[in-house]
């Protein structure tokens, strides 16, 4: 399993999903109950988004008061989910929730990711020009991108 958990990982990161998308399959897969599997894919989806986060700040590219503000609310909202969703299970007896709820969460940040990120970098080479590095929410609102 180890050296399977190195290729995730280099994939996870090379693809920016976080690993989590990418371990929970392959947990699963090896027969562990599906929410020791939830809680280990978040783990891993929580190292890797910090490392993302402290790699913006370096790079100037984080708007700190933002984060901070986003921060508090997951912080201040995350017991009432795993509240929640273990009242679910507990009602229903079907752990595999968690499984089947992985799996819209990670088919819609493939869609979120093409159609925000792979779809203008191929409108931009399209038109001859090279496309923007990484995700600008400014040019949603038609402002001109960072840089342009």
């Amino acid at each position: 399993m180890p050296p399977l958990m190195l290729v995730v990982g280099v994939l996870a990161g090379m693809l920016g999903q976080g690993g989590g998308a990418f371990v929970f399959p392959m947990l699963v897969a090896d027969g562990l109950h599906p929410q020791v599997v939830a809680a280990t894919s978040k783990l891993v989806l929580t190292v890797s988004m910090c490392g993302t986060a402290l790699s913006f700040l370096i790079s100037g590219r984080l708007h700190v008061q933002i984060a901070l503000a986003y921060a508090a609310v997951n912080v201040a909202v995350t017991p009432f989910g795993i509240w929640a969703m273990d009242k679910v299970v507990r009602r229903t007896g079907h752990p595999s929730l968690l499984t089947a709820l992985s799996l819209v969460r990670f088919v819609a940040s493939v869609a979120l990711q093409a159609a925000l990120v792979a779809v203008p970098a191929f409108v931009s080479l399209a038109r001859d020009r090279p496309p923007l590095a990484g995700f600008h929410p400014e040019a949603l609102c038609g402002a001109p991108a960072r840089g342009a």
